[in-house]
């Protein structure tokens, strides 16, 4: 069991799933359903330290994180040295001309404002090639604009399994995303892949797709709630 000594020296999710070689969403699930006072403090959260992917055993998952907090301690990490790992997002839908880039400038105004933009890389990408080189929907283009947002340079592209390998998290709208990013990723084997409205307590919604219900108003409120969600599951 990592030591209380962790408390001064905080990780967040993202932080003690890279630390730790847990699946962030695993991990995520885990440290909200547990609050015993033996387990480890990580952001406002408590996690035991023995859980791990099945890969690893108890024992192995413990060495890991005590080997993590000796780097810790000693300035070995970017942590202890002030650098914050950027945590790097990217948006899925089909086209990667409504939702997806919707979910991408949403969520980098929220993080501007709230003088955070440097901790974040965040983009978008289609699981599909039909509109790939295309702008922003216009009526997409029009509710941003409508909220102060714009969505300049933005230009459709499909996502790849070098995407996968990249970003910390792959943040889909629907099933047929999950499935589609799936087969472009090769499987979820480091679980960074999930439905945006997770991320707020809508568990198993999707965003709704206003490609063909030209309902622009509730795909913007589905986006702006897992967007605070997930600013909120990070710990800001």
């Amino acid at each position: 069991m990592l030591k209380k000594i962790t408390a001064k020296y905080p990780l967040t999710l993202n932080e003690a799933s890279a630390y730790f070689g847990i699946g962030y969403k695993k991990l995520s699930k885990f440290v909200q359903e547990h609050s015993d006072e033996e387990y480890v403090l990580w952001n406002g959260n408590r996690a035991q330290i023995r859980y791990a992917e099945k890969r690893e055993s108890p024992k192995n998952a413990e060495s890991l994180a005590n080997r993590a907090l000796a780097d810790i301690i000693s300035g070995k990490s970017e942590k202890s040295r002030g650098i914050e790992k950027v945590k790097k997002i990217l948006f899925v839908c089909h086209g990667n001309i409504c939702r997806s880039p919707m979910g991408e400038f949403v969520l980098k105004d929220m993080v501007r404002k709230s003088g955070i933009e440097s901790e974040f890389e965040i983009a978008s990408a289609a699981t599909s090639r039909e509109e790939i080189g295309n702008p922003v929907y216009p009526p997409a283009r029009r509710k941003l604009a409508e909220h102060g947002i714009g969505c300049s340079g933005h230009s459709a592209r499909q996502m790849t399994k070098a995407d996968y390998d990249y970003y910390d998290m792959i943040i889909c709208m629907d099933s047929n995303n999950l499935r589609n990013i799936r087969r472009i990723a090769g499987g979820d084997p480091d679980n960074k892949i999930s439905l945006m409205l997770d991320h707020c307590g809508r568990t198993g919604q999707q965003v709704a797709d206003p490609w063909y219900t030209g309902n622009f108003d509730a795909t913007w409120t589905d986006v702006t709630d897992g967007c605070r969600g997930l600013l909120k599951e990070l710990g800001y």
